[in-house]
């Protein structure tokens, strides 16, 4: 592919799960509040995908262009914004792409120094970001100059090329035990080998090591979204609104240390709870499209409203989706009793883990809608055992003490 000078220092970027029916010219200007305005050339705006599985939903994407003279800290702040930025609901992806390769149209003749020269500029030319671009892994470079019997150094047919994406693997939900005794097993031997430590950890130091419990972990915690900003939006709507909680927590597998059966003790009398599963793969994050299905689920008017005939009066706008909003976010960071169940009850494995506990806003524009979803939620179990609790709202007052205007 031939790329012409002037695109040689073009930044792409590309930004994922747009809401559907945005324009260029509405990209422009969010990336515009980023950075300066004038380091955007174009934005251009890619065909619509539907997913694969039901229920089809679009996705929207774009590559953006931006110019070369973007310094690092510059599109360091541009990815980082734009992955924690929650547009119409929709949660943005934003990564840089390669570079074209540009195949030379002549050997190259050029001498040492040049090679050299050519060589340091392309590589000062491309910034270093935070977020790892994708399939940007630079071929290992020759070393420059004539090779021994004073043969020049050629490039190779493939050199230049991206490598071929590597295939995703998932392990198996069984093997969680097997990879938790060889994470044990490295930890003794680190431990061993370092001398850090002779005495084995009480459950006071896995507490302070962890960060321990309460509201300071929680600023820590992603805020992808936001919701006060959410709460005042559906109040501005006059939209009546709903909490769940008691989602299945978030479980971060790495942050995983086992336990003894005193410090387990020990635990349990500060008030952890314990977790008890053979998959503890399964306690994922919350998505809130997963929710908004479910509460559709739970609620069969909701899908009622996608048909015209079951509408009143025979008239319907075909769909359900402003017939309710949902918002999911991340309440607190607290540590958990994570006890991992075996086929033999010998091979029962005891550990503290940290987990994100999730809970979400929901937001209806109709009243008995409202009082519909509340009757038939509350108390239903979500998954892993987990049943939904439900409370209503009142209107957003940013002016309370709490901050948060809930009841």
């Amino acid at each position: 592919m031939m790329v012409n000078n002037e695109n040689r220092g073009v930044i792409l970027v590309r930004i994922d799960n747009l809401p559907p029916g945005k324009s260029w010219k509405q990209v422009k200007y969010l990336i515009g509040g980023i950075i300066h305005h004038s380091s955007v050339l174009k934005v251009k705006m890619l065909p619509l995908m539907s997913s694969i599985v039901p229920p089809f939903v679009p996705f929207q994407s774009c590559v953006v262009s931006l110019r070369g003279n973007v310094d690092a800290n510059s599109l360091n702040e541009l990815l980082l914004n734009l992955n924690t930025f929650q547009w119409d609901y929709y949660n943005l992806y934003a990564y840089t792409l390669p570079q074209p390769f540009e195949m030379p149209t002549s050997p190259p003749m050029s001498s040492r120094e040049d090679n050299t020269s050519s060589g340091e500029s392309n590589q000062s030319n491309s910034p270093r970001f935070m977020y790892p671009p994708v399939n940007m892994m630079a071929p290992p470079r020759q070393p420059s100059g004539p090779m021994i019997g004073g043969i020049p150094q050629m490039p190779g047919p493939m050199m230049g090329l991206p490598p071929r994406r590597r295939k995703y693997l998932q392990p198996p939900m069984n093997m969680f035990l097997q990879q938790l005794q060889e994470t044990e097993a490295t930890k003794a031997m680190m431990g061993l080998s370092l001398n850090s430590d002779v005495h084995p950890r009480s459950s006071s130091d896995i507490l302070i090591s962890n960060g321990g419990n309460g509201a300071a972990s929680s600023r820590r915690l992603r805020q992808i979204f936001n919701e006060k900003s959410f709460r005042k939006q559906m109040t501005g709507r006059g939209m009546w609104q709903l909490q769940l909680d008691n989602f299945p927590p978030f479980l971060k597998l790495d942050t995983i240390e086992p336990l003894t059966q005193d410090d387990d003790e020990v635990l349990k009398e500060k008030g952890l709870r314990l977790i008890e599963t053979d998959q503890p793969d399964k306690f994922g994050r919350l998505r809130w499209t997963v929710l908004k299905d479910f509460i559709k689920l739970k609620c069969p008017r909701l899908l009622n409203l996608n048909d015209p005939s079951n509408a009143e009066g025979g008239e319907s706008n075909g769909d359900n989706t402003r017939e309710f909003y949902v918002g999911v976010y991340e309440d607190s960071e607290e540590q958990v009793r994570l006890k991992v169940t075996g086929q033999d009850k010998a091979e029962d494995k005891l550990n503290v883990v940290k987990s994100t506990v999730y809970k979400a806003i929901v937001g209806f524009n109709d009243k008995e809608l409202c009082d519909m979803c509340l009757a038939n939620l509350q108390g239903q179990e979500y998954s892993l055992g987990f049943k939904l609790r439900v409370k209503y709202l009142p209107p957003y007052d940013e002016h309370q003490d709490d901050g948060t205007g809930t009841a």
